[in-house]
């Protein structure tokens, strides 16, 4: 490995990571440019910032995940935050999880620093995880096949589209280039499970001021560094899709179409 700046590889890093969670963690209609609310002043408190000293990167972590988990302490639930304890409804019910990825040869044409990815889970509500068979994983894996074959695609741009079902099962949040691409999403998702989407359970998210193409830079101790896209528009299509099932220490591969990995010619569709 060639030498690196340890603090200034774990400062990005913790950018990149860490600020994507908290901003997960917020609902998107939030005016997060108004700090007078108090969503959005917790909101800007809990992101990592470029020139944060050491003490403040840890404030801040010790803030975000103090709220997280607030609720172990007698503590009233803050709730600009969603719920990240597991209630009784959903504990113990299977996991449907898809990761959408970015073609190799397409986030290097554009110019971008790594491959673009989309997940998307879902919970499997009228069954528990002990009563899931491999026949019913397979017919799922055939299901999955056939409504996201590989000629279909979803673009990711300008929108933050949420869609929250929890009673159902159903908890989307993700930022498709048009509001159609995000609807089709959570459509063809749903119909796995033979449900049809509520939209007025559906938000949506634009800053239309704003130049996410703009490539921003940050400084990190002295030095400039240029950041991806704040949203990134790209095509991804289907990567992978696993379940996780209640007391696995491991998730159960159902397709593995292998878009990371078709340089060297692997592919493999396990239950599919």
């Amino acid at each position: 490995m060639s030498d690196i700046n340890e603090w200034e590889h774990l400062q990005s890093t913790l950018i990149r990571v860490q600020n994507r969670i908290v901003r997960d963690s917020f609902r998107a209609d939030l005016d997060i440019d108004n700090l007078t609310i108090p969503e959005s002043a917790l909101r800007h408190a809990c992101l990592i910032k470029d020139n944060d000293t050491t003490q403040m990167v840890s404030l801040r972590l010790k803030l975000f995940y103090d709220i997280r988990e607030s609720g172990n302490h007698g503590m009233p639930p803050i709730f600009a935050l969603p719920d990240f304890h597991p209630h009784q409804f959903v504990k113990g019910k299977p996991q449907v999880i898809f990761t959408f990825s970015e073609k190799t040869d397409a986030w290097k044409a554009r110019g971008a620093k790594r491959r673009k990815q989309v997940r998307v889970s879902y919970r499997i509500m009228d069954r528990d995880s002990e009563a899931v068979t491999e026949a019913q994983l397979r017919q799922l894996a055939t299901a999955i096949n056939a409504t996201f074959p590989r000629s279909w695609s979803f673009k990711t741009g300008r929108y933050k589209v949420s869609y929250r079902d929890k009673e159902h099962g159903w908890d989307f949040i993700t930022a498709p280039y048009t509001v159609p691409d995000g609807k089709e999403l959570i459509s063809r998702v749903l119909s796995l499970e033979g449900s049809t989407p509520d939209w007025s359970l559906l938000s949506v998210s634009e800053h239309p001021n704003r130049n996410y193409r703009e490539r921003r830079t940050a400084r990190v101790l002295g030095k400039t560094k240029e950041l991806d896209e704040q949203r990134q528009i790209a095509t991804t299509v289907l990567d992978k899709v696993e379940v996780h099932l209640y007391g696995s220490l491991q998730n159960i591969v159902l397709i593995d179409r292998a878009v990371s990995h078709r340089l060297y010619g692997r592919h493999q569709e396990l239950y599919g």
